[in-house]
């Protein structure tokens, strides 16, 4: 199943985000499989995890189906974790990035939402300076007193962490 074809059926079922997130949690969390969910009908399951890029793992090596049941239990996962992401992203992930278990366990940074830019990110400049006095050092040790490299490096990350220490 594609993104466009889970979407339609998704779209088709007329759930909210709060029903959208109750399946994933039960799902994930409880271990309820689609199968079990909705009177023997929770077969949208599928699609709720390829447009939320809720990857599963292979149960039969023989079959490209990939089971999400009991993803999260026992890691700390709440509903309102997951209700949080599919109320950010209603309409799921057009893409195969954001992944939902980087979103819901914190283990990334926090996508931002579809359409937005991402803002560059400038170095200070105080990381410039510290990256030149760590260069300095390096050369002043490596071409002037002609130590060798491994001792150049130590010390010149020392003065950098001196430096760091003294302009937090």
């Amino acid at each position: 199943m594609n993104k466009a074809e889970a979407l339609r059926q998704i779209k088709d079922l007329r759930l909210s985000s709060q029903e959208i997130a109750q399946k994933i949690y039960l799902a994930t969390v409880e271990g309820v499989s689609g199968a079990n969910q909705d009177d023997g009908q929770g077969f949208h399951l599928s699609a709720l995890a390829e447009l939320w890029n809720i990857n599963g793992t292979l149960t039969n090596h023989n079959s490209s189906r990939r089971v999400i049941t009991g993803r999260y239990r026992g890691r700390g996962v709440t509903f309102e974790q997951i209700y949080s992401v599919i109320s950010q992203y209603p309409n799921g992930f057009s893409k195969s990035t954001p992944n939902f278990d980087d979103l819901v366990l914190g283990t990334t940074m926090p996508q931002r939402p579809l359409g937005s830019q991402p803002s560059a990110a400038q170095p200070s400049a105080n990381d410039r300076f510290l990256v030149a006095i760590f260069a300095g050092v390096f050369l002043v040790c490596k071409i002037i007193f002609h130590w060798g490299w491994i001792i150049s490096l130590i010390l010149a990350a020392v003065v950098g962490i001196i430096y760091m220490s003294k302009h937090q």
